[in-house]
């Protein structure tokens, strides 16, 4: 985990880096600046050829044609997976931050 203080924008910037040259989207920026305000901030990063677009509903063959950019993936990337494992992250932080217990 990325620790604010001295030298945290230069790991930052490194760890960046070692992401982006293994092909992850680079959340680390934004997570030094979570980290700072919580120090239990977690940082997750996705591994392929993502992008913001990733985030969006899995499209039909109408979206696929009028909007490949938004609705086409990489080889390899299973959108639904990726919203799955987004959504139970979202999920446990929620349930930790509001204290929320689940059977």
């Amino acid at each position: 985990m990325l620790r604010p203080g001295p030298g945290a924008r230069e790991r930052t910037e490194a760890f960046a880096e070692y992401l982006a040259a293994r092909g992850y989207i680079i959340a680390a920026i934004n997570h030094w600046r979570a980290n700072t305000w919580d120090p239990n901030a977690e940082l997750y990063a996705i591994p392929g050829r993502v992008d913001h677009e990733i985030f969006v509903n899995e499209c039909n063959e109408i979206g696929r044609d009028e909007f490949p950019e938004a609705c086409v993936d990489a080889p390899g990337i299973d959108r639904a997976a990726i919203h799955r494992t987004v959504g139970a992250a979202a999920q446990k932080f929620f349930d930790a931050a509001l204290g929320v217990t689940r059977k």
